[in-house]
């Protein structure tokens, strides 16, 4: 290991001379143990100071006796399997696939993570309210769980990529969701949706929009300030009509409204700007009817 490398170093470079003393060859302490002899590290009571100050490996082992305590069926090895640092001693990423995890502590919303956060496949049924205060720099997985609900604290959350949700038990989302900030694609696909709350219309993606393969019957007034570049996916829904808002509704790409119960559209809908194709096929318009134009609409139209 490191220190036994240590030691014989220094036994080269002493050459001949007295052996290095005893208390070398012990486990080197860490930053945080260093500093605590200083007076300059955080109280270890103290997480978010521990995150801010750079002290990620001690906040780390804090959060991991936090979660044996909860789940102790989950070996410490497992939740220290996948676990990275950068060269600077920050967490660059935590993959927690298939660990079994049931619940996370209150010490889990102090993270603060510069790439991935991965706890896709496991067996959480709710979050802590704590949540919301994590940062994560590129992606956090939540999908393929057993959530039924979100913290009110989720509109705290910051996700620079990836936010997905998809194949969860979620019925409705806290009414402080369209705050959270997600930078490239937001999935709550294969969810239980039957209704979205009127932060919604805030959401802005810079990838695609996924809300397919749920219940929604309608959408929140506030649904036109949607913002996505990348596809919206509104498939596979209950829908049987749209907002008036929804023509200031901005895609990127395409825009999937097949699969529901739309038997009209708004007047205001002909102004919606898709830049790729839109997708009205099998809902329950008229045979014959007259459906408008869409001028902004890029791509093709399917009825």
């Amino acid at each position: 290991g490191i220190n036994a490398e240590y030691g014989g170093d220094r036994e080269r470079d002493m050459g001949s001379g007295p052996s290095a003393p005893q208390e070398l060859e012990d486990e080197a302490p860490s930053a945080c143990e260093m500093a605590l002899v200083k007076g300059t590290c955080p109280a270890r009571s103290n997480l978010d100071e521990l995150w801010d100050q750079g002290y990620h490996q001690e906040a780390v082992d804090m959060v991991i006796a936090d979660l044996m305590e909860l789940n102790p069926g989950c070996s410490e090895h497992k939740l220290r399997f996948r676990v990275e640092f950068r060269k600077d001693g920050t967490l660059e990423s935590w993959r927690f696939l298939k660990c079994g995890l049931q619940k996370l502590p209150a010490s889990f919303g102090s993270l603060r993570v510069r790439a991935d956060l991965s706890l896709q496949e496991n067996e959480l049924s709710s979050l802590p309210e704590s949540f919301g205060n994590m940062r994560v720099g590129r992606h956090l997985a939540l999908h393929d769980n057993q959530l039924s609900a979100l913290p009110k604290s989720f509109g705290r959350l910051q996700v620079g990529g990836n936010l997905t949700l998809d194949k969860n038990q979620l019925s409705s989302l806290p009414e402080s969701f369209g705050r959270a900030v997600v930078g490239v694609n937001l999935s709550l696909s294969d969810n239980q949706l039957s209704s979205l709350p009127a932060s919604f219309g805030n959401v802005r993606v810079a990838g695609h929009l996924y809300l397919y393969n749920n219940q929604l019957s309608s959408l929140p007034e506030s649904f036109g300030g949607i913002s996505a570049a990348g596809h919206l996916h509104l498939s596979h829904n209950h829908l049987s009509k749209l907002p008036d808002s929804f023509g200031a509704v901005q895609v990127g790409k395409s825009l999937y409204l097949n699969d529901n119960q739309l038997s009209n559209l708004p007047g205001s809908a002909q102004t919606v700007h898709v830049g790729g194709d839109m997708f009205l096929t099998n809902n329950q318009f008229a045979e014959g009817s007259n459906l408008l134009a869409f001028p902004n609409v890029v791509g093709d139209v399917y009825l």
